[in-house]
C-alpha cells in the first residue's frame, strides 16, 4: 500500500478511541489531522462529543451513510482485535472497504489476521500524523 496515495485520496478518519482530552494522542492527532482538512467521525462510549461532532459507542453505532476511508485505532493494544471486529462488521453491513490504521502500539496479529481475512488493507503501528506530514498531500 502507497500511504502517500491512501493519504492524498482519504478524505475521512473514524477514529476509534478518539479522547475529548488535549493532550491525549486521541485527541491531539485527530485534532491536526482535522486542521488538514480531514472529517473525522468520533467514536468513544464514554463521551458525548469532540470537535463539535456527536461520537459514537461503538464503529457499529456509525451510520451506513457516512463514508469511512481511514479507521484509526487509538485503543490499548488488548482491545485491537475486538476492534477490528466489529470494523469487519460495519464494513460488511455497509459495503465500505475502510483502511484500518493501527496507531504505534496498538497493532496485534490477531487483530491483524482478521482484517486479511476480511480483506481489508491494515497499517500497523505507524503514526497517521508523522505520516502525513512526511508527504503533506494537501494544505
Amino acid at each position: 500500500m502507497n500511504i502517500s496515495q491512501l493519504l492524498t485520496s482519504s478524505n475521512s478518519l473514524c477514529v476509534i478511541g478518539c479522547s475529548d482530552k488535549p493532550g491525549r494522542a486521541g485527541h491531539d492527532i485527530p485534532a491536526y489531522m482535522r486542521s488538514h482538512g480531514f472529517s473525522i467521525i468520533p467514536v468513544n462510549p464514554n463521551i458525548t462529543s469532540v470537535f463539535e461532532k456527536s461520537s459514537f459507542p461503538s464503529i457499529i453505532d456509525v451510520p451506513p451513510d457516512f463514508v469511512v476511508d481511514i479507521v484509526v485505532i487509538f485503543r490499548n493494544p488488548r482491545y485491537t482485535q475486538k476492534a477490528v471486529s466489529e470494523i469487519v462488521l460495519w464494513a460488511e453491513r455497509t459495503g465500505q472497504k475502510p483502511v484500518i490504521w493501527t496507531q504505534l502500539g496498538v497493532s496485534s496479529p490477531a487483530a491483524e489476521d482478521i482484517a486479511a481475512k476480511a480483506g481489508l488493507e491494515y497499517v500497523e503501528n505507524a503514526c497517521i500524523a508523522v505520516e502525513y506530514a512526511k508527504y503533506k498531500p494537501r494544505n
